[in-house]
């Protein structure tokens, strides 16, 4: 593991580098119960969120937490709620 629950994946062999694990206080009272954060390139965001949405997610809100950074909380066409970062 390395901080903040992450497990890193080998870029060489997967289209992805990072999995992070976070834990929330309250129950979910839905569908999903594994929070997906999907991680752009550096100054890549607005394509991601763009990408994804031509693949059918949806834009829920944005938050920018300034210094500490900004993504938008999206939702699968299926309703599951991911964060594009």
């Amino acid at each position: 593991m390395t901080p903040r629950g992450s497990v890193r994946g080998d870029q060489r062999h997967r289209p992805w580098s990072e999995a992070a694990v976070q834990e929330v206080p309250e129950r979910k009272s839905g569908k999903n119960r594994l929070h997906i954060d999907v991680h752009s390139e550096p100054g890549g965001l607005d394509e991601l969120v763009a990408r994804l949405e031509k693949l059918g997610a949806t834009r829920i809100r944005e938050v920018d937490e300034g210094a500490a950074g900004r993504w938008w909380v999206m939702q699968d066409p299926e309703g599951n709620e991911f964060c594009a970062a």
